[in-house]
């Protein structure tokens, strides 16, 4: 990834979620050219002159430390298990991959964080979408037409 694709990567998480207060890198063994370009990345002159205008630091969590990431580690797992269950092994284009992400992005973020009540008119459970934008998210789902 180039300094350039970065800052635009940047950009586009910031616009969507906010800017974020720190970025937390892996930083397993599996991963070392991985984190040896994410460490030139935080060392340019660019990248470092956005983070300190938006006060964002950039930690790498320890070597061997697997349970540090772990928080991250599950998203990650649930995110791919649901991917392999939409698209099993079809061959998708760009923006339909970046369409079923995005929904996909959606439902994780309305899975409950609190008991769910029985009865219908109780209280709707806290959701991780409550938490960034107040509300569960609202799934489009277009159905195929076919010609």
């Amino acid at each position: 990834m180039s300094t350039r694709s970065f800052l635009l990567a940047f950009r586009r998480f910031a616009a969507r979620r906010s800017t974020p207060s720190m970025l937390i890198s892996d930083n397993a063994t599996t991963f070392i050219s991985a984190a040896h370009e994410l460490r030139r990345q935080m060392n340019d002159t660019e990248v470092q002159a956005l983070l300190a205008h938006h006060r964002t630091t950039w930690k790498f969590i320890p070597k061997r430390a697997p349970r540090v990431g772990g928080f991250y580690e599950r998203m990650i797992e649930i995110t791919k298990s649901t991917l392999k269950k939409v698209l099993g092994k079809a061959c998708v284009t760009f923006d339909e991959l970046q369409t079923i992400l995005t929904e996909v992005e959606s439902v994780i973020n309305d899975r409950p964080l609190t008991h769910i009540a029985s009865n219908a008119y109780d209280l709707v459970p806290l959701t991780p979408s409550h938490l960034m934008i107040g509300r569960m998210y609202t799934v489009y789902r277009m159905t195929r037409q076919t010609a």
